[in-house]
């Protein structure tokens, strides 16, 4: 709270000036700063109260993931360059790469916990057998990295580089953290 608190006095005296201006009235951005405020404020209860659990099933994953992947192609097509690329919608900006974000890791997490345990590997030195070695491992990360490789793949055409980077590495980080070597 005292961190929302000193947030928004910054916001209003970084904004003070330039929304007498631009015409925007006295408190121009800092009302837009407090609108989005409360508007998270009240997402961030109602998420608290919801069952993440529900998120594992397939049609649930399926319904996060083909809305990202729309999202992720309508910023292709229609998104403004704005310090990256936005879907603009009236005052509301949305980049679609913050989702995809998410939505990796949401997919990485439910296929951690519905596939088998990474065991003891059958090959454990690359140098004798480096074919069996690599496939063994693809064959068990393969499917946890389809989404994130297909948003990651999206996000280098916008072209965003850091949050391709973030996509695959939140993913790696939680197959590594499951106990994959």
């Amino acid at each position: 709270l005292l961190i929302t608190i000193i947030g928004s006095v910054n916001i209003f005296s970084a904004t003070y000036i330039s929304s007498i201006y631009e015409n925007t009235g006295l408190l121009g951005y800092f009302l837009k700063h407090m609108t989005f405020l409360f508007l998270s404020m009240a997402a961030g209860v109602i998420l608290y109260r919801y069952d993440y659990r529900q998120l594992q099933k397939p049609h649930m994953l399926q319904r996060i993931m083909i809305a990202t992947l729309i999202g992720m192609i309508l910023v292709l097509v229609i998104g403004a360059v704005i310090n990256g690329r936005w879907i603009v919608i009236g005052p509301v900006s949305i980049q679609p790469s913050e989702f995809a974000k998410l939505a990796a890791l949401i997919w990485t997490s439910a296929k951690l916990s519905t596939m088998r345990k990474w065991g003891k590997p059958k090959h454990t030195n690359p140098l004798v057998n480096l074919q069996g070695y690599f496939s063994e491992r693809i064959s068990y990360m393969l499917p946890m990295l389809i989404w994130p490789i297909i948003f990651a793949g999206l996000t280098i055409l916008q072209p965003d580089m850091g949050t391709t980077v973030l996509i695959f590495g939140f993913s790696f980080v939680l197959i590594y953290l499951a106990g994959f070597d």
